[in-house]
């Protein structure tokens, strides 16, 4: 162990001890803290969670009343079932075409044809081919 000896020295190498000091007793503090705040919040859930469901009980069970009541029409199944048919339908259409061994469109690679150009026009774009060569050589 090192003695402090007298002076300004012995100030400033205190000061650094008690803030040493502070810095760790901080870390403890926060660390213990931490570790009680999970374990509390954990015992807190134990026991809330049971008292949740009974205090909500009633809620659930007067839901359940007013929709046999009211009579609640899912309109979400509907559309599902909707889209469903017209899918349905749809892959039925495309089973028949297939039997009837017709080739579907998108199944067919599209070929590039030539296209026919009439003889003016095929001047024009040679004589432009020809001026943009000319311009390129020069």
């Amino acid at each position: 162990m090192r003695y402090l000896s007298c002076g300004l020295g012995a100030i400033v190498e205190a000061g650094k001890y008690t803030c040493a000091t502070v810095e760790y007793t901080g870390l403890v503090s926060y660390g213990a803290l931490k570790f009680g705040g999970r374990v509390v919040a954990h015992s807190v859930r134990k026991v809330t969670t049971p008292v949740a469901r009974g205090i909500t009980l009633p809620f659930v069970g007067m839901k359940k009343v007013t929709h046999q009541i009211f009579g609640r029409k899912n309109y979400f199944d509907e559309k599902f079932k909707s889209v469903d048919e017209k899918l349905t339908n749809i892959e039925a259409k495309l089973v028949s075409i297939e039997n009837r061994s017709m080739v579907i469109r998108s199944a067919v690679v599209p070929t590039m044809t030539p296209r026919k150009i009439d003889l003016g026009r095929q001047a024009l774009l040679r004589k432009i081919v020809e001026a943009n060569k000319s311009l390129i050589d020069s």
